[in-house]
């Protein structure tokens, strides 16, 4: 999603703000300050801040629609 937005980083970088926003998640009480750590370190100065944001935005709801889609196949094939 970062693609998307015309946001380029390289490999390194992005693993190392990966790392960081999961060392958040597991250090605060919500997932809310990894996430927040993801965003403002992909921010840049000479783009829009909400593409950032954005970008996290996308991956909540990929990830929102991966357990709805895992959940209603274990509901709908219960064995």
């Amino acid at each position: 999603s970062l693609k998307a937005h015309n946001l380029r980083f390289q490999f390194c970088y992005l693993q190392w703000v990966l790392c960081g926003g999961f060392f958040f998640n597991n250090f605060l009480p919500t997932s809310i300050g990894g996430d927040g750590y993801r965003a403002i370190r992909t921010m840049c100065d000479d783009c829009p801040k909400s593409s950032a944001v954005s970008a996290v935005l996308v991956k909540w709801l990929i990830g929102f629609a991966s357990l709805l889609c895992i959940s209603f196949y274990r509901v709908a094939y219960k064995r």
